[in-house]
């Protein structure tokens, strides 16, 4: 029995089996064949096609518009390999032959394909930074990533933004925030914060290679913003790399940059920056000189201890604690012991307890 008449078979798995001897075909018949498949009712059939596809690379376009979505999947899953094997064969017309065609299912239906192009983009970037392969990514490439941005799902725009850190890798900063600053600005502003705190990386991987005034020019907004972040996770990431940028940055920077921003979160009505603002100088201690820490670090947390919120009140009795041999004697005795012992005398127990015991640890 031929190819042909195994795939015509009412029997499914006839049909499967007929795949297995695709590689008895030329390449003229390969073609009909491809053909032939990609029109069968079961998706079964044509899945099993697709991991064929390299036997005759250019039939991967009959597959483009499958009505299954893991054969589109699929596709994409093999488009790199698919526009290589049609480089070694001669028959790839121009190297965004592949990219152009798969470009389409930026607006598939399904989320999950388009979650699909997004992860294998970069991977169509090539490997080496040259002027042609820039000029291949920004034509080809960035449109779809920033399309894929806006995406409506947040796994697509998740799995988009993971892009921006591959493509870094091959051209650098310098080009990311030159010609791909729209895509990363969207990464900096979306409403998910996985694709935020992914955006954040990116923002300290800037930070160690720009100076301070490109830094303070064009990211320090987003390192503040990163700070009030609604979510956790983000404003935790950003305090974690608080003091790459402080060493990096120096004291200078320190005390005219980021303390005077830092003065906005201190006096927020929402309590959660009161508590970043917190975290934060304690971050930073040790960056400050010894004769500044009491005016920059510690006398701030002491007043926080007045705070209207209990949460607040905890957190800076927390970090005083930590820090309490690094308060200098006369503002332990006459600025932070008073607040204490009202704190004991007049707060709900949690906080009571807690000041009793940087209260007996301060005699």
């Amino acid at each position: 029995m031929s190819i042909k008449e195994q795939l015509a078979s009412e029997d499914v798995n006839t049909r499967i089996e007929a795949l297995t001897r695709f590689s008895e075909a030329s390449e003229s018949e390969l073609a009909e064949l491809f053909k032939i498949v990609s029109e069968d009712f079961n998706h079964q059939v044509r899945e099993e096609a697709v991991e064929k596809i390299l036997l005759h690379p250019e039939s991967f376009r009959l597959f483009l518009a499958d009505p299954d979505p893991q054969v589109r999947i699929s596709i994409i899953n093999k488009s790199v390999e698919i526009r290589n094997a049609l480089a070694e064969a001669g028959k790839l017309e121009k190297p965004e032959t592949v990219i152009a065609q798969i470009k389409t299912l930026q607006s598939d239906s399904v989320s999950e394909v388009r979650s699909a192009l997004a992860r294998v983009l970069y991977k169509h970037c090539g490997t080496e930074a040259t002027d042609e392969s820039r000029a291949f990514v920004l034509a080809n490439i960035v449109p779809i990533l920033d399309n894929l941005l806006n995406d409506r799902h947040d796994d697509v725009r998740i799995a988009a933004s993971l892009n921006i850190k591959e493509i870094t890798i091959i051209f650098g900063f310098d080009f990311v925030f030159e010609q791909l600053y729209n895509s990363l600005h969207h990464m900096l502003t979306d409403t998910q914060w996985r694709v935020r705190n992914n955006a954040v990386e990116l923002l300290f991987g800037l930070a160690l290679v720009c100076s301070q005034d490109f830094f303070d020019a064009n990211l320090f907004q987003f390192l503040i913003q990163f700070l009030q972040d609604p979510c956790n996770k983000v404003r935790q990431f950003a305090l974690s790399s608080l003091p790459t940028l402080a060493a990096k940055f120096g004291e200078e920077w320190l005390k005219k940059k980021l303390v005077v921003a830092l003065k906005d979160l201190a006096e927020s009505q929402n309590y959660l920056h009161r508590e970043t603002y917190l975290l934060t100088i304690s971050a930073l201690v040790s960056f400050f000189p010894v004769q500044y820490q009491s005016n920059y670090v510690f006398q701030p947390m002491i007043r926080m201890l007045k705070d209207s919120v209990y949460n607040v009140v905890l957190l800076a009795i927390e970090l005083l604690s930590k820090h309490k041999d690094s308060i200098h004697p006369f503002r332990r005795q006459y600025e932070l012991k008073p607040i204490l012992e009202s704190l004991v005398d007049n707060s709900p127990v949690t906080i009571k307890d807690q000041a009793s015991a940087l209260l007996a640890d301060c005699q």
